[in-house]
């Protein structure tokens, strides 16, 4: 039998992190692409399937079509931006951490 040695709360602290990364994303890509493919969009944020982005594009008000968001000059979104590679990296090592840890 396999044993689960990820503590109850290991789910909720994916959950959090995941949401701060998108948040995160979401400012950037607002600044730094004029269109975005939802396919695209869906990969970026980390979902398994594009009704979910569609959502989440909702809520921060994106406009599209239903196959493309479209961001105009006027979002500006964060000025911090880091470049979708390095916040790949550091995701990837927190998430090596965490793993060590549990």
């Amino acid at each position: 039998a396999v044993v689960s040695t990820q503590s109850g709360h290991y789910g909720r602290v994916i959950d959090i992190l995941l949401d701060t990364i998108r948040e995160q994303i979401a400012s950037c890509m607002s600044s730094s692409y004029t269109t975005v493919t939802v396919a695209e969009a869906t990969k970026l944020l980390f979902y398994d399937n594009q009704s979910k982005t569609k959502q989440f594009a909702e809520k921060h008000g994106w406009q599209g079509d239903g196959k493309v968001f479209r961001f105009s000059k006027t979002d500006k979104g964060d000025d911090r931006c880091v470049p979708i590679a390095t916040v790949t990296q550091h995701l990837l090592e927190y998430a090596k951490e965490l793993e060590m840890i549990v």
